[in-house]
């Protein structure tokens, strides 16, 4: 199996959204391929979640078209489009800064099985169209886009949580992740200067059990502390429920160890003095031994 999955977002005062347009392929994708897309925009005012399945019409490495969604890349620009029914988004994102440099390579890999991260645009300028119904927002602000590539089925994931952040101020960025397995752990830390493996993080949450704050410690960058306090919740769902194997009962999505709660949030921080705003997720995953 292979999914090969584009994540882009958008950040300007009330105004957040994260985009997905995704293929997957299995055997080779000679026999069975899909794509699929998600908007998720979010505002004081309102709610778009949407998440659709497609035929996918062409694709390679800097594009993909599927039927609700097209992405095309080049060296200083991203344009997405995706409609949902009267729903959809139209973006330029524009690179403000260089790719962030990977410290493994790829991400994770045991034999046959592996997967890659690459940031290929740790922070870029956005100019978005927003249409929900006979509504029509025309928005500007910063954002962030990423590629993921795995190479193991579902049932093989071999972490047990991430965590993945991305702040952005007026001219400064940082992209955080930390994967950890029972195995042990790889940890990612990028801010123009520094790369590293090892980093930490604490997640506080209320008498309710909501997560409230995450905070960072940075050792690989002089012992930096980042607390992400949380402005507001943007997702919270499992993690099947978008994929594939979704329609299957939750005992057997359990069984195969696939199952996995993914939760999003808006949040603030500081840093040197920066005041930062962006995006922190938490996942995990029921692991089945390999």
């Amino acid at each position: 199996m292979m999914l090969n999955k584009w994540y882009l977002d958008f950040h300007s005062g009330d105004e957040t959204g994260f985009y997905y347009i995704m293929s997957l392929h299995m055997w080779g994708g000679r026999i069975f391929k899909l794509g699929a897309s998600g908007l998720y925009h979010l505002s004081r005012e309102e709610e778009i979640r949407s998440f659709k399945f497609s035929r996918i019409k062409s694709e390679s490495l800097h594009s993909l078209n599927i039927s609700a969604s097209s992405l095309d890349i080049n060296l200083k620009k991203a344009h997405l489009c995706t409609r949902h029914g009267s729903t959809g988004i139209e973006g330029e994102w524009e690179r403000l800064a260089p790719p962030a440099r990977r410290l493994f390579k790829p991400f994770f890999q045991k034999e046959k099985h592996w997967c890659d991260w690459k940031v290929w645009m740790p922070f870029a300028k956005v100019r978005l169209t927003i249409k929900n119904g006979d509504k029509v927002k025309n928005l500007q602000g910063k954002g962030y886009m990423d590629f993921v590539r795995f190479a193991f089925p579902p049932w093989k994931i071999p972490f047990n949580t991430l965590y993945w952040g991305r702040l952005h101020s007026d001219n400064h960025w940082i992209v955080l992740a930390l994967v950890q397995s029972k195995n042990g752990r790889k940890a990612v830390y990028y801010e123009p200067g520094h790369t590293g493996s090892e980093a930490s993080v604490e997640v506080k949450k209320d008498t309710g059990g909501k997560i409230r704050q995450f905070n960072w410690s940075l050792e690989s960058a002089g012992k930096k502390q980042i607390c992400a306090e949380v402005v507001r919740t943007l997702e919270v769902q499992e993690v099947m429920d978008r994929a594939i194997l979704s329609r299957l009962p939750g005992p057997t999505r359990r069984l195969l160890g696939a199952a996995g709660v993914d939760k999003k949030f808006e949040v603030c921080a500081q840093l040197d003095g920066i005041l930062y705003q962006g995006i922190m997720e938490e996942v995990t995953w029921n692991e089945k031994p390999w």
